[in-house]
C-alpha cells in the first residue's frame, strides 16, 4: 500500500478541513476564526472568511449549492457563499461550542453537534430549527447524516455513540397538515414536530462498549456499519438491521487517543486518526493493521473524505494533508473488444462488449489474492488471447505467469505455469514475453514455453520505469530519456531525450507514436521524428488514438484532443476520476475510480474542423461551417488564424470583424460596405491605405473625401493628373476662403493667378507681386502695388532671379483611372469559394 500526497499546506492552529465534491476546493478552519479557501491542485489561497468569534470547529460543502456552513465556539452556525468573505446568515439556538456541522446529502437539511449536550437539525432553506435531538449526557462530539437513509448518527464524552431515526421528520417535511381549500398549513410545521417527534423519543440504538469518550462515529457509504472511535485508543465498528445493532470487531493499534476514524469512500479499508502522531489503516477483510502513516512527528486531529473519491483529507499539528490510498487506475490490458481488468478484489475479469453498449461484468476467472499482500496491488498485466495466458507482477519483484480457466469459477485459485523474480512481465506476442529483474537490472526474452532466448544488459547509471512493447521493439523508460531496443537486431535503435516519460502508445494506423510525462505530450513518427509537442497546466492521466490520428486525452479536470499539428482544444469539462482507455469514432471509452468501464459520446466537430485548416481542406472547412453546431465567433477566429479570411468572412454578421477579414483577404468592395454603414473615421484610414497598395484611386479618392482629407486627395489628383477634379479642390478651397489649400494647389497644378491669390489672401504682397512680374502679369503687378500702398523699390529679390520653373511640372500618370495589377489564375480552393 502507498500513500500518495496531493497537497500539503503548512500551517498551525488548522482544527478542520472539508474538501469539495467536484471541484478541487478545501475548506479549512483555524483557532483563530478564520476560514479559508484553498485550490489543493494549484496550492493556491482563493479566498479568506471572516466572521466567527473564536475558534471555528468544523466546515462542509454542500453537495450541489455553492454555499458552505461552519460552526464554533460562538454557539453560531454560519452559512456562507463561495464567493463573499461575510456570511449569508447566522443560526442561532446552541448554547455552547458547536463542534460539528454537515449538510443532508438530499434534504434542505443541516445538522450541528454542540456542547450543550444537544442535537440540532436545521432547514437552511427556511432559517429555522426543525428539530432537537436529545439523550446524551455529555458533549456531542459529532453528529452525521446517514448517505441513503433517514438516519443519524452521534459520537459523545458520554462514552456512548447513538443512532437516531429521522423518518418521520421527512415525512412531515414532505406532508404537513394542510388546509383543503386554500393549502395554508393550520398549525406551524416547528410546532408539530416539536410535539409529535422529539420531545420524548430516545434514541434508536446506543453503542456503549467503549470505556472512554467517544470522539467520532461514521456511517458506511453503502453497508450498514457504523465505526466508532474513543479515549480507549480503540476502533470498534457496529453492525446494525431495523431491528438491533451489535458489535462487530475490535481494531487495535493506536497507543494514544483515537481522534477521528472513517471508512474508506472505495475500498474495504477503515482510516484513523490519533494523538500517538499516526493514523492506521485497517482491513475490513482481514480486520488487520495495513498501514501506519506519520506526518513529521505531529498529532492527527481530523479525517474528512468525498463519497466515491478516493481522496482523503486530514488535519495535523503542522496543517493539512489531503492523500489518497494507492493509484485510482485499476490493471487492465486490453485486446480487441475485450478488457482484462484485476478488480478491486484482486480478481481476473473480462469486460466484453461493443462500441455504443455497456461493457458488462463477468465473473470472475481466478482469484489472485494469494499472490499479492493485503493493501497492496498488482503493478500490471499483460494478456496472451492465443494461450488465454497471463502475466502479472505484483510489488514483491516477483511475476507470475497464469493459465485462465475456460470457463468463469468465482474464487478459483489461479494456475500457475511458472514465477520469478521481476519487477515487469509483459508478451512482445503470441509467442514470447519479456521479463524485468531490478534487482540485476536485466530484460530478460523468453519463449512461450519458458525457454530464454536473449539476455539484454540494462543501463545501469538510470532507473528503468517501464517497458512498452510494439512488435517487435522495446520502448525503456527511464528517468532521463527513452530508449529503443530491437529484439530482432538484438541492438539499440535510437535513444530519446525525453525525460520522466510515463506512457507510450501506437496509432492505429501504426504511424505515429505518442509519449505522454506528466504535463506534456510529444508525437513522433515511427522512425521516432519529431512532430509536434504541447504542453497543459495540469497533470495529464491518460490518452488514447482514434481512427484518424486524433488524440485524446485527459486531465483532472477536462478532457481534451490534440492534432498532429500541436493544436489541442478542450473536448468537455468532466469531475472525478477519468482514463481513457479507448477512443472510436465519437465513443470513449474509460475507467473512473471504481471498477467499472464505460462510455461517453462526444462531440469532435471542433476537432475535425481544426484539422481540415490543418489540411486546407476547403471543402470540409465549408461544409462544417454551414452545418456544425459551432458558434459563429469560434469559426471565424479559427478559419481566419488559419489563413482562409475570405470563408470566414461568411459566416458573421458583426460589421467591425467582417471589415477586418475583408481587408486581409483585400475583398475591398466588403471593406468599404461595412466602412459605410459603422461610418467611423479610423476605419477609412484603415481603408485608404489598402485602397492605395492596391492601386484602386477612385476608392483611395471616396475614402479621402470621407476624411476631409483634402491635402492628400490633392496629392492624389496630382499623381493620377485628373486637372478637373483639383479645380473642384480649388473653387472649394476659395469657398472657404483658405489660402494655405490654394498656395499648395497652385504649387501642384502650376497656377500662378491662384498663387498670387493666396498670397494676398495671406498679406504677403510682396510675393504676390514677385510671382506676377516673373509670370510677366503687368496688369495684377499694378493693382497688387496700390492694395498694398508700396512702391517696387521696397521689394526685395531673392538671390535667384532665374527660379522660374514650377516645382513640379507633370503628373505621374494622365487619367484618373485605377493602376493595373498583375493577373493571377484562381485556384481550385478560389473557384470553390466562389460557388458559396
Amino acid at each position: 500500500m502507498k500513500i500518495y500526497t496531493k497537497f500539503h499546506l503548512n500551517k498551525e492552529n488548522v482544527l478542520a478541513s472539508a474538501m469539495h465534491h467536484n471541484r478541487t476546493c478545501v475548506l479549512i478552519c483555524l483557532t483563530n476564526g478564520i476560514i479559508e479557501l484553498w485550490d489543493y491542485r494549484m496550492s493556491v489561497l482563493l479566498q479568506t472568511f471572516t466572521d466567527h468569534n473564536g475558534p471555528v470547529r468544523s466546515v462542509d460543502f454542500h453537495p450541489t449549492k455553492e454555499i458552505f456552513a461552519s460552526s464554533g465556539d460562538d454557539s453560531t452556525v454560519k452559512i456562507w457563499s463561495l464567493n463573499k468573505p461575510k456570511p449569508i446568515y447566522i443560526l442561532r439556538g446552541h448554547l455552547d461550542a458547536v463542534r460539528t456541522v454537515f449538510f443532508h446529502p438530499k434534504e434542505p437539511w443541516l445538522i450541528s453537534a454542540s456542547d450543550d449536550q444537544s442535537i440540532r437539525i436545521w432547514n437552511w432553506q427556511s432559517r429555522k430549527e426543525i428539530a432537537c435531538l436529545l439523550g446524551h449526557s455529555d458533549y456531542v462530539m459529532c453528529a452525521n447524516f446517514h448517505p441513503r437513509d433517514y438516519l443519524v448518527v452521534s459520537a459523545s464524552l458520554d462514552s456512548t455513540a447513538c443512532v437516531w431515526d429521522i423518518s418521520k421528520l421527512q415525512k412531515q417535511q414532505s406532508n404537513p397538515f394542510y388546509n383543503n381549500h386554500q393549502g395554508n398549513l393550520t398549525v406551524p410545521v416547528k410546532n408539530i414536530l416539536k410535539e409529535n417527534i422529539f420531545s420524548d423519543i430516545p434514541p434508536k440504538f446506543t453503542m456503549d462498549e467503549h470505556k472512554k469518550c467517544v470522539n467520532w462515529a461514521s456511517f458506511h457509504p453503502s453497508q450498514n456499519l457504523i465505526v466508532t472511535c474513543s479515549d480507549d485508543n480503540e476502533v470498534l465498528t457496529w453492525k446494525y438491521t431495523s431491528t438491533k445493532i451489535s458489535l462487530a470487531n475490535r481494531y487495535t493499534g493506536h497507543t494514544g487517543p483515537v481522534t477521528s476514524v472513517v471508512f474508506h469512500p472505495l475500498e474495504k479499508y477503515i482510516i484513523s486518526t490519533s494523538k500517538d502522531r499516526s493514523f492506521l489503516v485497517f482491513s475490513l477483510t482481514t480486520h488487520n493493521t495495513i498501514k501506519k502513516y506519520g506526518k513529521n512527528n505531529k498529532r492527527f486531529w481530523h479525517l474528512s473524505t468525498i463519497l466515491n473519491r478516493n481522496l482523503l483529507s486530514a488535519t495535523t499539528d503542522s496543517g493539512v494533508v489531503i492523500f489518497k490510498i494507492n493509484k485510482d487506475r485499476k490493471v487492465f490490458s486490453i485486446d480487441q473488444e475485450k478488457i482484462l481488468l484485476l478488480n478491486s478484489s484482486k480478481q481476473v475479469e473480462f469486460r466484453a462488449g461493443k462500441y455504443g453498449a455497456t461493457y458488462g461484468m463477468t465473473l470472475p476467472y481466478a482469484s489472485l489474492k494469494s499472490l499479492c499482500e493485503e493493501g497492496s496491488s498488482f503493478n500490471g498485466i499483460s494478456y496472451n488471447t492465443l494461450h488465454h495466458t497471463i502475466l502479472v507482477n505484483n510489488t514483491k519483484n516477483i511475476y507470475f505467469k497464469i493459465r485462465l480457466p475456460e470457463n468463469t469459477y468465482s474464487g478459483i485459485e489461479p494456475n500457475i505455469i511458472i514465477s520469478g523474480t521481476g519487477t515487469m512481465a509483459k508478451f512482445v506476442n503470441n509467442d514470447s514475453y519479456v521479463v524485468y529483474d531490478e534487482i540485476k537490472n536485466q530484460i530478460y526474452l523468453y519463449s512461450i514455453h519458458d525457454k530464454q532466448l536473449a539476455l539484454i544488459k540494462v543501463n545501469g547509471d538510470d532507473t528503468l520505469k517501464n517497458i512498452f512493447v510494439f512488435n517487435r521493439d522495446l520502448f525503456l523508460l527511464y528517468d532521463s530519456g527513452i530508449c529503443l531496443y530491437n529484439l530482432t537486431s538484438k541492438q539499440i535503435k535510437m535513444n530519446l531525450d525525453l525525460e520522466c516519460a510515463k506512457e507510450v502508445i501506437l496509432s492505429k494506423n501504426n504511424k505515429y507514436f505518442a509519449i505522454r510525462n506528466k504535463y506534456s505530450i510529444s508525437i513522433f513518427d515511427t522512425n521516432l521524428k519529431l512532430i509536434s509537442s504541447t504542453e497543459v497546466k495540469t497533470k495529464i492521466k491518460s490518452f488514447a488514438w482514434n481512427e484518424d490520428n486524433i488524440l485524446v486525452f485527459s486531465t483532472q479536470s477536462h478532457l481534451l484532443f490534440m492534432l498532429l499539428n500541436a493544436e489541442t482544444g478542450i473536448i468537455k469539462t468532466i469531475n472525478g476520476t477519468f482514463y481513457v482507455i479507448e477512443v472510436n469514432g465519437n465513443n470513449v471509452l474509460y475507467m473512473d475510480g471504481t471498477d467499472f468501464f464505460s462510455e461517453i459520446e462526444i462531440d469532435l466537430t471542433e476537432c475535425y474542423y481544426k484539422k481540415s485548416l490543418y489540411n486546407n481542406d476547403i471543402a470540409c472547412i465549408m461544409d462544417t461551417a454551414e452545418n456544425s453546431r459551432l458558434v459563429g465567433k469560434k469559426i471565424v477566429a479559427d478559419t481566419s488564424e488559419a489563413g482562409f479570411s475570405n470563408v470566414a468572412i461568411n459566416f458573421t454578421d458583426d460589421s467591425d470583424l467582417k471589415f477586418n477579414l475583408a481587408l486581409k483577404s483585400n475583398n475591398l468592395q466588403v471593406a468599404h460596405d461595412m466602412a459605410v454603414t459603422l461610418d467611423k473615421k479610423e476605419l477609412w484610414s484603415k481603408l485608404t491605405s489598402h485602397a492605395i497598395i492596391q492601386g484602386n484611386t477612385e476608392l483611395t479618392e471616396t475614402c479621402l473625401r470621407r476624411q476631409g482629407d483634402l491635402e492628400k486627395l490633392s496629392f492624389l489628383y496630382l499623381l493620377c493628373g485628373s486637372k478637373s477634379k483639383s479645380k473642384e479642390l480649388e473653387s472649394y478651397a476659395y469657398a472657404k476662403n483658405d489660402p494655405r489649400c490654394l498656395f499648395q494647389y497652385s504649387i501642384y497644378y502650376d497656377s500662378p493667378m491662384t498663387r498670387i491669390n493666396s498670397l494676398n489672401m495671406l498679406g504677403c504682397y510682396g510675393l504676390s507681386y514677385l510671382v506676377a512680374k516673373v509670370n510677366g502679369d503687368c496688369d495684377r503687378m499694378k493693382k497688387i502695388l496700390q492694395s498694398a500702398n508700396i512702391k517696387e523699390d521696397d521689394i526685395v529679390w531673392p538671390d535667384n532671379k532665374n527660379l522660374t520653373d514650377s516645382l513640379i511640372k507633370k503628373p505621374l500618370k494622365n487619367g484618373f483611372k485605377n493602376w493595373p495589377l498583375k493577373p493571377s489564375t484562381e485556384g481550385a480552393n478560389e473557384n470553390f469559394i466562389t460557388r458559396y
